[in-house]
């Protein structure tokens, strides 16, 4: 259940670090910015429901959380995307964690979690003229 204190909760330094990080150096759109940012907290106030540490979260941490984005009625791009931003995060994570020889974090839990399928439209039918 989700608490009013977990939904205004300022996001974790780490997370601001990479959504700064993907601002300078990768010069993302703020668009882009701004979604990654709603999925980041999506992946926080999950977290903070379940008492578990952003640097703790497992695999199957991810995959019950992404079937919570799916029994919300999110659509396939959204869950996708939200599973970008999360594999991304962790990724930087494993990486800045190599780099100062920190093993917090040994595996990123995103990584062998598929993406919901996109569902496909119908092909437009040609009129006859």
């Amino acid at each position: 259940m989700k608490t009013a204190a977990a939904e205004t909760q300022p996001l974790h330094p780490l997370m601001q670090e990479y959504l700064h990080e993907l601002h300078v150096l990768r010069q993302l759109s703020p668009h882009t910015l701004k979604a990654y940012g709603q999925d980041l907290s999506t992946l926080q106030n999950f977290a903070a429901e379940d008492a578990v540490e952003l640097l703790k979260v497992s695999n199957a941490h991810i995959r019950r959380w992404a079937g919570r984005l799916h029994a919300k009625g999110k659509s396939s791009r959204t869950i996708a995307r939200g599973l970008s931003a999360w594999r991304g995060w962790f990724d930087w994570i494993t990486e800045k964690d190599a780099r100062s020889a920190k093993h917090s974090l040994l595996v990123n839990p995103v990584d062998d979690v598929k993406a919901p399928k996109r569902l496909k439209s119908l092909p437009k039918a040609l009129s006859v003229e």
